[in-house]
């Protein structure tokens, strides 16, 4: 039996605003509340706040992706803003199970995260089990700068002692970020991300939200690329 594998990219910069809370263009939904807007550009996607809101792009809690199939997914998108101005503000890009206006409360998911008046990267994994939150990759995401970001469900290794026999693929997910390729691997080689205890579907996932009337920028993706085996 052998193995193939699909790429697709979804891009944006191609594609319609996708509809509100139901199948829309490729099959992404589109969440949006108070003052968050979606508009087409030049460059993807945006969703834009000056005002408490809330917006998310994502499969409408579908989850297409079975993570035993997932090889990475990658994301080329653009985070604008002030971080004087970012005090009520949380980003969150990954692939998650049921979307949660609150990151911490997503059951299974493998994110990146900027938040609160600051312009760290973080990263965060859960299956249930295991969690990490808030994991400083040491890089400072750049306002409007567009950057390609990858999380590998395929070429990590969990170490084990024996008799116990090492794991890898999602035992061991991988981060990275990188505007020129993939080079530049986040995340201490000490910290493991592990979501084995997770067997079902994930989905794209770009949420975006502010509590604060003062707080002000944007999210503007580019596309987003998975990668997938499949057996035949």
């Amino acid at each position: 039996m052998g193995v193939t594998t699909t790429k697709h990219r979804f891009d944006f910069r191609t594609m319609g605003i996708p509809a509100d809370g139901a199948v829309g263009d490729g099959p992404f939904t589109k969440l949006d509340t108070g003052g968050m807007a979606f508009s087409r550009t030049t460059g993807g996607l945006k969703m834009a706040t000056t005002a408490i809101g809330l917006g998310c792009l994502y499969f409408n809690d579908d989850l297409l992706w079975d993570i035993d199939k997932l090889i990475r997914v990658r994301f080329r998108l653009a985070m604008t803003f002030t971080v004087a101005d970012f005090t009520n503000t949380t980003i969150g890009f990954g692939v998650t199970s049921a979307r949660n206006n609150t990151l911490d409360n997503i059951t299974e998911a493998a994110i990146f995260r900027v938040e609160a008046n600051d312009s760290n990267l973080y990263m965060e994994s859960d299956d249930g089990t295991n969690n990490n939150d808030d994991v400083d990759s040491t890089l400072d995401v750049v306002s409007a700068a567009f950057e390609t970001y990858e999380i590998d469900f395929m070429t990590g290794v969990q170490t084990k002692a024996p008799p116990a026999v090492s794991a890898g693929g999602k035992a061991a997910v991988q981060f990275f970020a990188s505007s020129s390729g993939f080079c530049r691997h986040v995340g201490g080689v000490s910290q493991l991300f592990d979501i084995s205890n997770y067997a079902g579907g994930l989905q794209p996932f770009v949420q975006y939200e502010t509590t604060d009337n003062a707080d002000s920028g944007d999210v503007t993706v580019m596309w987003i690329e998975v990668e997938l085996k499949d057996s035949v």
